[in-house]
C-alpha cells in the first residue's frame, strides 16, 4: 500500500475521532444542563388558575364531578417541585391526579420553563347524622425549594334516603318497590316521605297495587339518569306540597349548568286504580313529567277507576311531553306546563279533562320542534297493539 493511502486513512480516523469527541461533548453539556436549569431560589412561587376549587352540594356516598386546576411555571427555567399533596392525606374526602398519575401524594415533579400541568379533582363524601347540608373542605399543598403554597378544596356535603332496584326486567326499566324488593307476599305498604333528607332514586320506585306513598311538603326527590316513579294498578300517590314549600322532582346532578337541562331523569308513570293527587309540585327536567294511563300491558275493559287530581303544580323543561295521558280522566286547576320538546300536553282515547286556570306555554329552544303544544287524538294503542278509539272530553 502507498505511502499516500496510508495517510488518507490515518487522516479519515482523525476526523472520526474528532466528531467522536465532539458528539460526546455536546452529550455531557446537555446531560448537565436539566440541573444547571433548575430555577431552585426559595423565592419560588408558582401560579395557578384558581386558588380555591368548590364543588356544588353532592349527595354521600356518591362521587362528584371531576373539576381540575391549572398549575403554571412563570421562570424560564425548569421548576421542581419538592411535593404536592392533600392536607389531610388519606383522610381526605378529595382525590387528585397530578398530570396523569393518581394519588394524595406526589414528590419531585417538574414543569418545564413557561410551561404548566394540570390537576384533577373529585370527592366522595362519607354519610354523616346531619340532615341539613354540610361542609368539608381540603386544601392541595404545594411545596417548592421550601416555599409552601396552597389550593384550597370546598364541597358540601347531604345526607339522604337512597333507593336503588331490586327487580330487572328486560321489557321494563329497573325498579325497587318501597319497601324493598316487589313481591305479593309483601303486605301492603304505607309509606310517608318527609322534608328531613331528600330522596334519591337510582332506577324506579315502583308503588305497588295497594301501596300508597304520601310525600310531605318541601321534601325534594332527585332521579338519577333513566329514573324515576311508577304508581302501578291500584298504588296511591299522594303529594301534599304547599305554596311556600312545593315538593319538588328533579335530576340529580346538582351543578348550576343543570338547573334547566331537559331530559336527566324519566318519569313519573301512573297508572289506573289508585286516588292520585299532586298539590303544588314542581316537576322539572324529565324525558315526560307525567304519564297518565292505564296500564297499557292489558287490554279493555278497564274496571277500575282512573282518575288524578293535580293542582298549583308546574311541569318545566321536559325533552319530551309535559303531561301525556291516555284513557284517564284528570282534573286540573292552576298547573303550569312549559318547554316541552314535543308537547306541553297530550291526549290519546277516551277520557275527561278539565283544565281550570291552566297556562300552557312552550318556549323550548334546546332543539327544533315543530309539534303543537297542545295535541289531542281519539286513539290508542295499547302494548299489545290493540287500538282504542274513544273521543276525549276536554274542558
Amino acid at each position: 500500500m502507498s505511502s499516500a493511502s496510508w495517510l488518507s486513512i490515518f487522516a479519515g480516523m482523525r476526523i472520526a475521532k474528532g466528531f467522536f469527541v465532539l458528539f460526546l461533548g455536546i452529550i455531557l453539556i446537555y446531560s448537565c444542563r436539566k440541573d444547571e436549569d433548575i430555577f431552585d431560589s426559595p423565592s419560588a412561587q408558582l401560579q395557578f388558575s384558581t386558588d380555591s376549587v368548590h364543588f356544588d352540594t353532592v349527595f354521600t356516598t356518591v362521587g362528584t364531578v371531576t373539576k381540575n386546576i391549572r398549575v403554571f411555571n412563570p421562570y424560564s427555567e425548569t421548576v421542581r417541585i419538592s411535593s404536592i399533596q392533600l392536607g389531610q392525606g388519606s383522610n381526605s374526602a378529595f382525590r387528585i391526579n397530578v398530570d396523569g398519575s393518581p394519588g394524595n401524594f406526589h414528590s419531585d415533579i417538574e414543569i418545564a420553563g413557561k410551561d404548566s400541568m394540570f390537576i384533577f379533582i373529585e370527592a366522595t363524601i362519607d354519610p354523616t347524622n346531619v340532615d341539613n347540608p354540610f361542609v368539608v373542605a381540603d386544601e392541595i399543598l404545594f411545596n417548592t425549594n421550601g416555599n409552601q403554597q396552597n389550593v384550597d378544596l370546598v364541597a358540601w356535603g347531604q345526607n339522604a334516603n337512597y333507593y336503588t332496584p331490586t327487580s330487572f326486567n328486560q321489557s321494563l326499566p329497573d325498579f325497587t318497590c318501597l319497601n324493598g324488593p316487589c313481591s305479593d307476599l309483601v303486605p301492603p305498604v304505607d309509606c310517608t316521605w318527609t322534608s328531613k333528607r331528600p330522596y334519591v332514586i337510582y332506577g324506579f320506585i315502583a308503588i305497588d297495587s295497594l301501596d300508597k306513598l304520601t310525600i310531605e311538603a318541601g321534601t325534594k326527590v332527585y332521579f338519577h339518569q333513566g329514573g324515576g316513579m311508577w304508581v302501578y294498578r291500584g298504588g296511591t300517590l299522594k303529594v301534599n306540597g304547599t305554596k311556600e314549600n312545593p315538593v319538588i322532582f328533579q335530576g340529580d346532578r346538582r351543578e348550576a349548568a343543570y338547573d334547566n337541562r331537559p331530559g336527566q331523569w324519566d318519569r313519573i308513570w301512573i297508572n289506573e286504580g289508585g286516588q292520585n293527587e299532586i298539590n303544588h309540585a314542581i316537576i322539572k327536567n324529565g324525558f315526560i313529567g307525567l304519564q297518565v294511563e292505564v296500564l297499557p300491558f292489558d287490554d279493555p275493559p278497564y274496571e277500575d277507576p282512573a282518575s288524578l287530581s293535580i293542582s298549583n303544580t308546574r311541569i318545566d323543561n321536559c325533552s319530551a311531553f309535559g303531561l301525556l295521558t291516555s284513557i284517564y280522566n284528570i282534573d286540573a286547576e292552576n298547573l303550569i306546563i312549559t318547554n316541552s320538546g314535543r308537547y306541553n300536553v297530550a291526549i290519546r282515547g277516551a277520557g275527561e279533562f278539565n283544565f281550570r286556570h291552566c297556562t300552557f306555554s312552550n318556549y323550548f329552544n334546546q332543539a327544533s320542534r315543530e309539534t303543537p303544544s297542545f295535541f289531542i287524538q281519539n286513539s290508542f294503542v295499547t302494548a299489545n297493539n290493540t287500538q282504542l278509539i274513544g273521543i276525549p272530553e276536554v274542558a
